[in-house]
C-alpha cells in the first residue's frame, strides 16, 4: 500500500488552473479566479472543478450531471478549445489550465450556459430522426 501511495504522489502535478467566473443574477462584472489543483493520471478537468468546489472555494458553479459524456451538459471551453469537461483530461504538456464558459450562449454563472436553445435544437433533430428510423421501418399494408 505505501508503495501505491508514493508512486500516486510522485505522478501527481499542481496545475494553475484560471476559472471564468459571473453571476448574471448579481449582475457583476465577469473576471478570473486562479486555483492551484493536485491532478493525478485520469483525473478529469470534471474532477478539477470538483477539487475547487470541494476543497478552496465552495461558490463556483458548474453543470455536472451526468458525468459519462451521455448528457453534453458540460460544454465549456478548455484552454480555448470547446470540450465536455467530464471526459476532457487536463493537458499533460502544460500545467496551465483555462476554463471558460461556451461563448455562443448567454452565460447564466461561472462556466454555467443557458442550454434551453440547444436543448430544443437536440429534441427536434433527435424527434427528426425518430421519425425517419420509424417510416423507414414500417411494413406496407397488404
Amino acid at each position: 500500500m505505501a508503495k501505491e501511495t508514493a508512486d500516486v504522489a510522485r505522478d501527481t502535478r499542481l496545475l494553475q488552473v484560471k476559472l471564468f467566473r459571473y453571476n448574471n443574477a448579481l449582475s457583476q462584472e465577469s473576471h478570473y479566479d486562479e486555483y492551484e489543483v493536485p491532478a493525478g493520471p485520469g483525473q478529469s478537468v470534471m474532477n478539477v472543478l470538483q477539487y475547487i468546489y470541494e476543497n478552496l472555494d465552495r461558490s463556483i458553479s458548474f453543470y455536472a450531471p451526468c458525468r459519462i459524456g451521455r448528457c453534453f451538459g458540460c460544454h465549456a471551453k478548455v484552454n480555448g478549445k470547446t470540450r465536455l469537461v467530464c471526459t476532457e483530461l487536463p493537458p499533460t504538456d502544460s500545467v496551465n489550465l483555462l476554463i471558460e464558459p461556451m461563448s455562443d450562449r448567454s452565460m447564466l454563472r461561472d462556466v454555467i450556459t443557458d442550454r434551453s436553445k440547444l436543448v430544443s435544437t437536440e429534441e427536434q433533430d433527435l424527434a427528426q430522426k425518430a421519425d425517419a428510423y420509424l417510416a423507414s421501418k414500417a411494413q406496407p399494408a397488404h
